[in-house]
């Protein structure tokens, strides 16, 4: 495999690469840069769910269509810039993310429109949900730039936006665990037995949403590491 590799690698420097992956990949990114923009604002701006959502979904079928792009071109570029199988994983790994942001925008859409326009069920757990949303924004803004380092082959770029990304996921984790204490602490103030099937399943839902949003910056995290893993292969 190694010899694979290495015979690999020397075909790129002796051949024109046929096709530069880096420039429907950081169209990707960039998708879900406004993909986390937009669930931001639906959860501020719930009277207008339907409106953010549909932007939403806009933005994941153009994502599905770029990623579409990618793996096509994969099955016919003689020479890649980079091996295969990495460009086909990178590029379910950006188009996922975006998948994700719009799943949470659909649950969020749903709970909006099922009370008229407000969240305000959210209750204690709105505040977290919504600085979870601000550091998504953030996580997904490392992406393009992940990306240039790609394109550049900068090891020293990818290891700066990887300190970055580690710190936005790491507060991710520590938000997930205050909202989890949040639950039990709302469950410990009513008595579980007086609560209904529908505010249990409330509970739930919220918690489900909250769930998304933390996988999504793992996401996001995973992604940037493997652009890293890609670069010190070239190097």
């Amino acid at each position: 495999m190694k010899l694979l590799s290495l015979v690999q690698q020397r075909m790129r420097r002796l051949i024109p690469v046929g096709f530069d992956f880096t420039i429907p990949f950081e169209t990707l990114a960039q998708h879900s840069g406004h993909a986390a923009t937009y669930l931001e604002m639906l959860l501020k701006n719930p009277q207008d769910a339907s409106k953010f959502f549909s932007n939403l979904q806009g933005i994941e079928k153009a994502a599905d269509d770029c990623a579409r792009v990618i793996h096509e071109r994969v099955r016919v570029t003689f020479v890649t810039s980079f091996d295969r199988e990495d460009i086909s994983s990178l590029a379910r790994q950006l188009d996922d993310v975006i998948d994700l942001l719009e799943s949470a925008g659909l649950n969020v859409s749903i709970n909006a429109q099922t009370y008229d326009g407000s969240l305000a069920h959210f209750g204690p757990f709105l505040p977290q949900t919504l600085l979870q949303a601000s550091f998504l924004i953030r996580a997904t803004e490392t992406l393009p730039a992940a990306i240039n380092a790609l394109r550049l082959n900068d090891a020293e770029r990818i290891h700066e936006i990887q300190k970055r990304i580690h710190g936005f996921e790491n507060s991710g984790d520590e938000i997930w665990e205050q909202i989890k204490r949040r639950r039990s602490s709302f469950l410990k103030k009513r008595e579980v037995n007086s609560l209904t099937g529908g505010d249990m399943l409330l509970i739930l839902w919220v918690e489900h949403v909250c769930h998304q949003l933390e996988n999504c910056l793992d996401l996001v995290k995973n992604t940037v590491d493997h652009v890293s893993d890609i670069i010190a292969k070239s190097n």
